[in-house]
């Protein structure tokens, strides 16, 4: 019965991630008629963000982030977008895609690297029982 009822709460927390998200790209497209293929880096780097903020308390740790998130997205619309504002629709799919392509390899080189030096094992396999062994498992194979 304890696995039913995690497995509810992991769902309709991972539906309305996914609901956030579907409502963001709709808002983007609806006032700027743009598919902002980049609106998923902006979710990975909060979850860098809270990730490397973790010993923070929540609310700072929040703030934060969000103060992050909303400075790179204003960049990118600066940077990246505007300029490209009244070129044809092709041109914009161009230009969303290599802002994609673009934050996707920067983190790869800056921050990735980093958090799989600095996590331990013991973070890796507090979830639960079962994914510890499930995890030790793998990790001695």
């Amino acid at each position: 019965m304890e696995n039913l009822v995690q497995s509810l709460v992991d769902a309709i927390s991972m539906g309305s991630l996914f609901a956030l998200m579907a409502l963001g790209i709709g808002l983007v497209f609806g006032i700027m008629r743009l598919v902002n293929f980049a609106h998923g880096e902006l979710v990975m780097i909060g979850g860098y963000g809270l990730l490397l903020l973790s010993g923070a308390p929540d609310a700072i740790a929040a703030v934060l982030v969000i103060a992050l998130v909303v400075l790179v997205a204003l960049v990118m619309e600066r940077c990246a977008f505007r300029p490209l504002r009244q070129r044809s629709t092709p041109t914009l799919l161009i230009g969303s895609f290599t802002v994609s392509f673009l934050l996707q390899n920067l983190v790869l080189m800056t921050i990735a690297p980093r958090l799989a030096a600095s996590i331990s094992d013991r973070h890796c396999c507090r979830a639960s029982a079962s994914a510890r062994s499930l995890y030790l498992t793998y990790r001695s194979s």
